[in-house]
């Protein structure tokens, strides 16, 4: 019998929640708009927040299933 495709649990949306967080403001915010330059609308910076430790960005990216299957394969090293 045929195994069945996996299936994503996104809760109805088609979105992945990302974090970038390090001591480095300046890095996490230029993590954050090179994200915003290769996907553009699909890219959406949600939150910031600033603690001693650094700088934490919460963002959404859009996402077609298949992307996020791709991403969640393993990788055939060649």
């Amino acid at each position: 019998m045929p195994h069945a495709a996996p299936r994503l649990a996104l809760g109805g949306t088609n979105g992945v929640r990302l974090v970038l967080e390090a001591g480095d403001a300046a890095a996490v915010e230029a993590a954050a708009a090179a994200l915003k330059a290769r996907f553009g609308a699909r890219f959406a910076v949600i939150g910031r927040r600033r603690a001693k430790a650094g700088l934490r960005v919460t963002a959404s990216l859009q996402v077609s299933a298949d992307e996020a299957l791709d991403a969640g394969a393993p990788r055939e090293d060649g």
